[in-house]
């Protein structure tokens, strides 16, 4: 290193040492004289709750009691959840707040369609309970205004909540095609029964349309005596009520009714239907279709066949009903049982142990 540079050298440093010297001094020179030290936080201060207060309270619970008037739109219970349900008259909105949609009397009750649940409905008149009966009529409302605009008892009429009118084409479509088949099956009875009894013309429609009734009241379960006995009733109430609605005189439905009468006692007395096709058969009295049932019964008894066999008998015999011809497969058709077996006794409404060889059960070949 050369004598000029290590001259340089300790100039730089002579000069810094002493612009050091006189900044300090100008520093100790501004300061007080006196100089106390602050010790600053170190952590973050948690805030403090200014309001110990809770807040307002929903105000649930039963707000009519039961037996209670109310008026359309009251509000019987406030709820959170389900603990009641809506029932006649009633219904809940999205908060679980049960309503009366009708003036009427609360009433809390319980339906044995849904015996978990606790309903609240409005009766519509202060004798009646709740649940209604399935099968009784509807009550009569009164109090309610008449709609004079023509244009507001349309838009009246045809109100419906969103999930009807989604559903309603297809419930169109389908009535449509029932009554479709109806109408066709109607004109092919009207046609057969000519095979059977002579008709005139204008009774074979008739006739037609109460063999057609009597078809689909079979096809529900019910037996040949119960659904004639059922549409003609139907009929003569039908008749009476268009009566009254259209002005007819008494004497020209009374005609009418026994006209029909007429003709149903000939349709009933010619023709009768196979309890399993559905297809018109000849009729039989009462005293001969017992007296082949028993006939029958003695041949399946007597007679040892395979399964199938015995099942096309059973099936080809008109003389049996649907439940008939149920039990007869049950007896003879079932497996060969050795031993006792447990068989309800409608009778006396209690399980018996019977010999399997009394029940009659045909061995399988």
């Amino acid at each position: 290193m050369s004598l000029f540079a290590k001259v340089s050298s300790a100039r730089v440093a002579m000069r810094s040492a002493l612009l050091s010297t006189t900044l300090i001094s100008t520093l100790r020179a501004a300061l007080p004289a006196t100089v106390i030290p602050v010790r600053t936080a170190t952590k973050k201060a948690a805030g403090s709750r200014t309001s110990m207060r809770d807040s307002a309270g929903r105000r649930l619970g039963v707000k009519k009691q039961d037996g209670t008037l109310v008026k359309i739109g009251d509000i019987i219970v406030r709820q959170r959840g389900t603990r009641f349900f809506p029932g006649e008259n009633c219904k809940i909105g999205r908060d679980h707040t049960i309503y009366a949609v009708e003036p009427g009397y609360v009433r809390i009750y319980l339906d044995p369609f849904h015996p978990k649940r606790r309903l609240i409905g409005v009766a519509l008149e202060e004798h009646l309970l709740l649940p209604t009966p399935h099968f009784a009529p509807r009550v009569r409302r009164f109090g309610y205004a008449p709609i004079e605009r023509a244009v507001d008892a349309q838009a009246e009429e045809a109100r419906m909540l969103k999930q009807e009118a989604l559903q309603l084409p297809e419930q169109l479509a389908a009535e449509a095609a029932k009554r479709a088949q109806d109408a066709a099956r109607q004109s092919v009875l009207a046609l057969q029964i000519v095979a059977f009894v002579e008709l005139p013309a204008e009774e074979q429609t008739l006739a037609g349309a109460r063999l057609l009734a009597i078809e689909n009241q079979l096809r529900n379960g019910r037996a040949i005596a119960d659904a004639q006995s059922i549409t003609s009733f139907d009929y003569h109430f039908d008749i009476r009520h268009e009566a009254r609605r259209a002005g007819i005189a008494p004497e020209e439905t009374e005609r009418l009714s026994q006209q029909y009468q007429e003709m149903a006692s000939k349709v009933d007395a010619a023709v009768s239907f196979h309890s399993l096709t559905f297809d018109l058969i000849p009729h039989m009295s009462a005293t001969d279709m017992e007296a082949a049932k028993a006939q029958l019964v003695e041949q399946l008894r007597a007679c040892v066949k395979t399964k199938k066999a015995l099942s096309k008998d059973i099936d080809a015999a008109v003389v049996f009903s649907a439940e008939e011809r149920a039990l007869l497969k049950r007896d003879y058709l079932s497996e060969g049982i050795a031993g006792s077996v447990k068989v309800f006794n409608k009778d006396t409404r209690k399980v018996e142990v019977i010999d399997a060889a009394k029940l009659g059960f045909v061995p399988t070949l």
